[in-house]
């Protein structure tokens, strides 16, 4: 399954840029949230002993992850263009790798701490993590956006983060 994870994710890049280009990152982020909400959805529900259903929703889940930090790493950059280059990049680098610092722990605690049998039940801690977590992160990123729309402490309305293209203060 993550084979297929990461072939859904290269097979993605070229459609995430075209969404890029014709919705801009605010909205390209939202979309790819929504997608990887609903792959974590399909794959909580329907992939369980169904090989056929697994495969697909293993490209699905690819598609929407690779959407994800592909958007994320665009919305980086345009707002670190409007200010403190390496601040913002070391930031965002810091909280990144401390988050997947937390859930390779996590994910180790949970394999140590439970047999193999509790693992494999659709409500055990691992099932429920493989589905949350990728929720919360689309969540995460909701939140990002309405901020960064918003015009949060970090981005004036001046140095709005805008798809190219655009004027200031037109939103995409």
């Amino acid at each position: 399954l993550m084979t297929l994870i990461s072939i859904g994710n290269l097979m993605a890049q070229f459609l995430w840029i075209g969404i890029h280009r014709r919705l801009g990152s605010m909205n390209g982020m939202l979309l790819a949230a929504f997608a990887q909400i609903l792959a974590a959805l399909g794959f909580g529900l329907f992939a369980r002993g169904q090989p056929a259903m697994a495969a697909a929703v293993s490209i699905g889940c690819g598609i929407a992850f690779g959407a994800i930090n592909a958007m994320l790493w665009t919305l980086l950059a345009q707002v670190a263009s409007s200010g403190i280059v390496t601040l913002r990049f070391a930031t965002f680098t810091a909280v990144s790798k401390t988050a997947q610092a937390l859930a390779a722990f996590l994910l180790g605690y949970m394999l140590d701490a439970n047999s193999m049998a509790t693992l494999a039940a659709p409500l055990s801690p691992l099932s429920l993590a493989m589905v949350g977590a990728p929720i919360v992160g689309a969540l995460v990123c909701m939140v990002i956006v309405a901020c960064v729309r918003a015009g949060s402490a970090t981005i004036s309305a001046s140095t709005s983060v805008r798809s190219p293209g655009t004027s200031a203060g037109q939103w995409r």
